[in-house]
């Protein structure tokens, strides 16, 4: 697969800064997979393409290694929402 190499230099930006970016010829960025994401709405499963799995994957982790009692490395993640009828004021340190 063939790549492209692009320079940009930012001396408009006051900087003598070059940046060289390396793009697949298609356009397309090449991604790392580590996980299979899914994400599922009102029961309809909605199509990620690589690049969202893998960022709606990341997100989620990161933010479930902060909790306490959170597994340092879990192997899966479950999230539910659902919007409640009516908007409350709630204390944002309270566990319900």
């Amino acid at each position: 697969m063939a790549f492209a190499v692009i320079q940009i230099s930012f001396k408009s930006l006051g900087t003598n800064s070059m940046v060289r970016l390396k793009f697949l010829v298609e356009g397309h960025r090449v991604v790392k997979k580590d996980f299979e994401t899914e994400m599922w709405v009102d029961g309809n499963k909605l199509p990620l393409n690589n690049m969202m799995q893998e960022t709606l994957a990341n997100v989620l982790l990161g933010f479930a290694k902060t909790l306490k009692g959170a597994d340092a490395d879990p192997k899966t993640v479950d999230v539910k929402i659902k919007r409640l009828a009516e908007p409350q004021k709630v204390d944002a340190h309270i566990y319900p």
